[in-house]
């Protein structure tokens, strides 16, 4: 499945609700979310990962975060974040039936 920015986000929003809902004995949509954003976070680098987590499950702002971890501004900090969702963008869905 191919994968805009704004779905990779959605997805991102999603999974602190997922995670909390998912049934670890079936395939539903919420294990299918949890198991789709672990695999795009672990393929992060720490601090883009520190940054997406703050942003998308915390819902901090980029000044917040820029703060947080150091940058000089919040534009560092949007810069992070957007190649982050660039590189799983990129990665995309793992198949149905695919193992992890």
């Amino acid at each position: 499945m191919k994968l805009g920015i704004k779905e990779v986000e959605l997805f991102l929003e999603l999974y602190p609700f997922a995670k909390d809902y998912k049934n670890s004995y079936s395939e539903t949509l919420e294990s299918r979310i949890v198991i789709q954003v672990d695999r795009w976070l672990a393929m992060l680098e720490y601090d883009e990962k520190e940054i997406v987590t703050e942003r998308c499950f915390h819902h901090k702002t980029f000044d917040h975060i820029a703060a947080t971890l150091g940058y000089a501004y919040h534009s560092s900090a949007y810069r992070k974040y957007t190649y982050a969702l660039k590189k799983m963008k990129k990665a995309g869905m793992t198949p149905c039936g695919e193992s992890f």
